[in-house]
């Protein structure tokens, strides 16, 4: 038997969590994958944490997967990121190239990505030091690129919008502290919504500003489509507005001429329908109660509506 690159042993989502970022772990499998995918190789560092193992090697970037003895679901995560970024790159939206893909199997079935490493900023760090004209500018210019991205597609994970009322999503949002009141008001909710397959686009997922890279080039790239989904398009105006801290100048940017209403309704829905907006609810530093609880302790989607009401409003109020 041939000697293993990786030698770790996975057993859960706590065991791969303690050594995804430990550069030395997977030095000799990044290597491997390298040559055997006949790419150069050289230093290689690490890059922001992630549930992966993401690492910058030269003007490459190469992301490991989870293996299945992780318990994440890393081959439907691996084939999301594909097609998403395929359907992307099809659509027109700038997108880092991707040199390799495939799985390794060594001492695990490793899925792994190796795409271009973009020189640049993420805009999350420096949108805080933007103009009022910067961010509105960069509102617009989001927004179509969402446009692009929220169109009629062919199903591609199994990840079900409208089914989440119901069935083991539900389990996941009890461990998060959502309540019972809460869950059964959210399912009624969501049925109420009489979404069907016409209603359901193409999204993003995760259409956050810290997935958004400014390259030194001036342009603007949209990264990690591994959360990408069929859904209503809210979810992505709701992802993309928290993620802005409901700054004023950037939604007016983004989604023109709108009330606190109609910004608070599209947000609340997208919440409700939204893997990655009940983590938020749940675990967001910044989105609190003004008593400091999460918005996941609230009882009922009244009380969240109005909550989410009184918090955008601040967020507008703030920045005059």
């Amino acid at each position: 038997m041939k000697n293993q690159l990786f030698t770790e042993t996975i057993d859960g989502e706590e065991s791969w969590g303690r050594i995804c970022q430990q550069l030395d772990i997977f030095k000799p499998l990044i290597k491997h994958i390298l040559t055997q995918e006949s790419l150069p190789t050289g230093d290689i560092s690490n890059t922001k944490p992630s549930a992966n193992a993401v690492y910058k090697v030269g003007n490459l970037i190469v992301k490991i997967f989870a293996p299945k003895e992780s318990r994440h679901n890393s081959e439907s995560v691996y084939k999301t990121e594909l097609f998403g970024h395929a359907r992307a790159l099809s659509l027109g939206v700038s997108v880092p190239k991707i040199y390799a893909s495939g799985i390794i199997k060594d001492k695990y079935e490793f899925p792994y990505i190796i795409s271009e490493f973009i020189d640049g900023v993420e805009l999350k760090e420096i949108f805080n030091s933007m103009s009022s004209d910067e961010k509105y500018a960069i509102g617009q210019k989001l927004r179509k690129i969402s446009d692009k991205l929220n169109a009629a597609c062919e199903p591609f994970n199994e990840f079900d919008c409208i089914g989440s009322a119901e069935g083991d999503y539900v389990g996941w949002l009890i461990d998060l502290g959502f309540g019972e009141k809460y869950l059964n008001e959210r399912k009624e909710h969501i049925f109420s919504l009489g979404l069907n397959k016409d209603d359901l686009v193409f999204c993003h997922g995760d259409f956050d500003l810290c997935n958004v890279l400014y390259g030194i080039n001036g342009e603007a790239y949209l990264l990690d489509f591994a959360d990408s989904i069929l859904a209503p398009a809210c979810i992505e105006h709701m992802t993309i507005a928290l993620s802005a801290n409901y700054d004023e100048s950037f939604i007016r940017g983004y989604f023109g001429e709108i009330s606190i209403d109609e910004l608070v309704e599209i947000c609340f829905n997208g919440f409700m329908l939204s893997i990655n907006g009940a983590w938020l609810l749940a675990n967001s530093t910044e989105l609190k109660l003004s008593d400091g609880r999460a918005f996941a302790t609230l009882d009922s989607l009244a009380d969240f509506k109005t909550q989410l009401h009184e918090y955008v409003k601040k967020k507008f109020e703030s920045y005059h």
